[in-house]
């Protein structure tokens, strides 16, 4: 199965490029060195105009500040998923990947 990478080694406030996942994946780690403050949050789209963060099993967002690893309940076939880093001052080595 390949990584399909949301977000690669970056390190300022950043929108990912919507990726589409067939499904063989649904586990989305989301790594740093350095977080510098700022907020992962996963997001998803059927249209690539209108993105809605997925929800965390308790009901929130699926925003991370920390090394984790989410797992995406129900995948939506033809949806495109991606990750934004916002609010990071000195983040270094963020990553979100499917794996």
């Amino acid at each position: 199965m390949a990584k399909i990478y949301l977000l690669n080694d970056v390190s300022v406030d950043t929108v990912g490029t919507p990726k589409s996942n067939d499904g063989s994946s649904k586990n989305i780690f989301v790594t740093a060195s350095n977080f510098g403050g700022g907020t992962v949050t996963i997001e998803a789209s059927i249209d690539d105009a209108i993105w809605v963060p997925l929800k965390q099993p308790d009901g929130t967002d699926a925003a991370f500040t920390e090394n984790t690893v989410f797992y995406v309940q129900g995948l939506t076939t033809g949806a495109k998923y991606r990750a934004t880093l916002a609010g990071a001052t000195g983040a270094s080595g963020v990553t979100a990947v499917f794996a």
